[in-house]
């Protein structure tokens, strides 16, 4: 079966209406091949996906010229999105741009599955969104960011950071019930609690630190996604000090490439000259951005980061045609997807991390013992042993698969939705 995107009259390059490997997971240690969701799921033991669904109050038909009526008409991508997302049965789903939350809180496809639905708004009428598998988890401690009350308190910020009142950010602490328990099936009673926040002992089973964002949009600005993401892992290394046997991990649309300044820095790349230029350069006061620099990443230890999708072209190398793509491709420290986003601009800018506190600095006495001293900006981040490890991700469309652009007839988003799955190591 195919569909016919209608673009001005003219007839686009055909699309698979089933699109099967947006429903094959690809497990490494499993096999060389992609499977269905069903055949693997005893193989790993919850997955995550992230998915930036386009809110209808950023969408302008000038920036999607190739996209068909009906394909950027609300009523029409909701269908697909909730359906893409139901059939993608992940234990935990964090969307973007979600508008018209209370559609998302009823809608058939997402109550059948999920009854947890932890919800931040920013600006422009759209926010931020977690759901999680029916009766499977419970909440913790929840807590929302505005980065615009974050600045305001801030002296070093500049006017423009003043303004991210559309910059927001959700941290949701979930323990994990037991597995007899959440797989027994849905009673009233764990309905009606499925948003209280329990004062569960930090020690109790396991659980995630789950954070859900959408950091600013400007790639002339590393240095306020750089600040935006240092604020979240902070938060998130506070709450592990509580929850020593939760694991963090980080979901969104972080705005920045494999290529650019902010990745660089989390993931222990050393910066060009390029790099600082474009971190120095937009600030009003560029003297006093070296201080912050310094002050706040250069002399601390930064939390460790990996990601989901950091060895995604290892087993599925670039085919595609795209010269912009392939130019991309070879400034990259390390092999994420050519792109999540495939629109009038094309590139990688969705992530699923995992986060670790600061590696703990060794020292060496006279007599050749060794000893660990933290480092004095991290005295408060505890000793943490992980009990999830990633295993595997969902494949991504090839670009030639997705015909001029997204969203069409078939995708209803200009992002496309990433997943990894976890299994449990302790």
């Amino acid at each position: 079966n195919t569909l016919l995107s209608v673009t001005s009259g003219t007839m686009s390059k055909p699309l698979s209406s089933s699109l099967p490997s947006r429903h094959h997971l690809f497990l490494p240690s499993h096999s060389p091949q992609q499977h269905s969701l069903a055949a693997l799921s005893p193989h790993f033991h919850l997955s995550i996906a992230s998915y930036n669904t386009l809110s209808p109050s950023v969408l302008y038909r000038s920036l999607y010229p190739y996209a068909s009526k009906q394909a950027l008409k609300w009523k029409y991508r909701r269908s697909l999105l909730f359906k893409e997302i139901s059939s993608c049965n992940a234990s935990i789903v964090c969307a973007q741009e979600v508008s018209f939350i209370d559609q998302w809180r009823s809608a058939k496809e997402l109550t059948e599955k999920y009854d947890g639905f932890y919800y931040v708004l920013g600006g422009n009428k759209h926010g931020s969104l977690i759901m999680t598998q029916k009766n499977r988890f419970e909440c913790c401690e929840e807590e929302h960011i505005s980065f615009a009350e974050v600045f305001a308190r801030d002296e070093d910020a500049s006017e423009e950071e003043f303004a991210l009142d559309a910059n927001v950010a959700q941290i949701v602490v979930l323990r994990e019930r037991d597995e007899k328990e959440w797989k027994s099936g849905s009673t009233e009673e764990n309905q009606e609690e499925s948003h209280v926040h329990h004062h569960t002992s930090p020690s109790d089973n396991h659980g995630i630190i789950l954070s859900n964002t959408h950091l600013f949009w400007n790639y002339r600005t590393p240095y306020i996604r750089l600040r935006q993401l240092l604020h979240i892992f902070d938060q998130c290394l506070a709450l592990q000090t509580k929850y020593p046997n939760y694991q963090i991990i980080l979901c969104g649309d972080l705005n920045f490439t494999p290529d650019t300044p902010e990745f660089k820095l989390f993931f222990g790349y050393e910066w060009t000259e390029k790099d600082w230029d474009m971190v120095v350069k937009s600030a009003d006061n560029k003297e006093r951005r070296l201080q912050w620099l310094k002050k706040y990443i250069f002399e601390r230890k930064l939390p460790r980061v990996e990601s989901v999708y950091q060895d995604y072209r290892k087993y599925f190398p670039y085919t595609g045609k795209d010269e912009e793509s392939v130019e991309n491709t070879t400034l990259w420290e390390d092999d994420h997807p050519v792109f999540t986003v495939w629109a009038n601009y094309h590139g990688t800018l969705d992530y699923i991390l995992m986060v670790y506190p600061p590696e703990e600095e060794e020292e060496t006495e006279g007599n050749g013992t060794t000893i660990v001293q933290p480092n004095d900006s991290d005295k408060l981040h505890q000793p943490h042993k992980p009990w999830l490890k990633n295993v595997g991700f969902l494949k991504l469309e090839e670009d030639t698969e997705l015909g001029e652009g997204i969203p069409n007839d078939v995708i209803p988003s200009d992002h496309l939705m990433i997943m990894g799955a976890f299994e449990k190591i302790r």
